[in-house]
């Protein structure tokens, strides 16, 4: 029985690294195609920032949130406090 940790530890880290890259451009794809169809009024400009702030914010509540509060969870995070 193969796993994935099995088929990853076979590549290079240069193609693990890939393959991580390939899957968070897969994940913001279909996440902004998921909010062009739920806001179809939103611009190109607006979905790339709903879509970035929900990468920073994960499973945060963004509208329950005040700006400072946003930016104690996001600076939590850098500093890997969260």
């Amino acid at each position: 029985m193969t796993g994935t940790a099995e088929v990853l530890r076979h590549k290079t880290p240069a193609e693990r690294l890939r393959i991580g890259f390939n899957l968070w451009e897969s994940a913001c794809r279909m996440l902004k195609a998921h909010l062009g169809k739920t806001h179809p009024e939103w611009d190109a400009e607006r979905l790339g920032k709903e879509v970035a702030k929900r990468f920073i914010m994960g499973p945060y509540r963004t509208d329950r949130l005040g700006l400072s509060e946003i930016w104690k969870v996001i600076n939590d995070r850098i500093r890997g406090n969260a």
